[in-house]
């Protein structure tokens, strides 16, 4: 089932690489950090890199780029994983040359833990947990748990918000 699985991935990264008008993945250095607008095929790549890493390999599920609402704040979806295709999707405010890589990846990883802890977690009296006890120690494990949360509060709001401003035509 993994072989069926990893050819069936593969194939469809095969397709959507070669049939990209975007192959060449765009890199700026800012004061020494790698910051990145990705093609599909580099997205992928840093699943397989988080899944080896992170999972030993063992997930098996897609990836892509997709355009969510520009909420405000902590309205903001950033990506979201649909457990029934075994999909992670990716908003391409992140595909935003201000995002550095360590920022992505984390936030990849927090999508891929819903992909290995199953497709609902239940809290104590029953209802629906995505974020339980034991996904949150998982995602607080992660080397740049802290980094995250403090680019988060400091800097993506900033970068969210100077989109909003340019899509407006204010910026």
């Amino acid at each position: 089932s993994y072989i069926y699985c990893f050819i069936f991935f593969h194939t469809v990264f095969c397709f959507f690489f070669f049939s990209s008008r975007r192959r060449h993945t765009r890199y700026i250095s800012v004061t020494g950090v790698q910051t990145c607008a990705l093609p599909i095929s580099s997205l992928l790549a840093h699943f397989d890199k988080i899944n080896l890493i992170h999972f030993g390999g063992h997930l098996c599920g897609g990836i892509g780029w997709r355009n969510f609402p520009l909420g405000k704040g902590k309205n903001l979806t950033l990506a979201n994983c649909t457990f029934s295709e075994r999909f992670n999707k990716v908003n391409k405010v992140l595909d935003d040359s201000r995002i550095p890589l360590w920022y992505l990846d984390f936030v990849l990883y927090h999508e891929m833990l819903h992909l290995h802890m199953g497709p609902q977690q239940f809290s104590e009296d029953g209802y629906g947990y995505p974020h339980s006890i034991r996904f949150q120690c998982l995602e607080k494990s992660h080397e740049d748990y802290d980094r995250a949360l403090k680019f988060e509060d400091k800097t993506l709001e900033r970068i969210i918000k100077s989109l909003v401003a340019w899509k407006n035509g204010n910026g």
